[in-house]
């Protein structure tokens, strides 16, 4: 993978992580987690690494981790 394109799978987590706290506020599923998209696999991968999204539970559901929702804060302040 190139270096340009590692830099667009971090920034388009970053953006999707965005979505993904606005989605779990929205449906109430702060401490259950959320299901995310099999499109989104390569961005989740990314944010599992980053530790931004805790691993799938036994139901798919991830949980958006404390350092995910510092992230998304900081994202969207810029």
């Amino acid at each position: 993978m190139t270096k340009g394109q590692e830099e667009f799978i971090d920034q388009m987590t970053r953006k999707l992580l965005v979505a993904w706290c606005d989605r779990a506020l929205k449906l109430g599923a702060v401490e259950n987690g959320l299901h995310i998209s099999k499109e989104e696999a390569v961005y989740q991968e990314h944010a599992v690494e980053k530790k931004w999204l805790g691993k799938p539970d036994s139901n798919g559901f991830q949980r958006i981790l404390s350092p995910g929702w510092e992230t998304a804060a900081r994202f969207l302040k810029r």
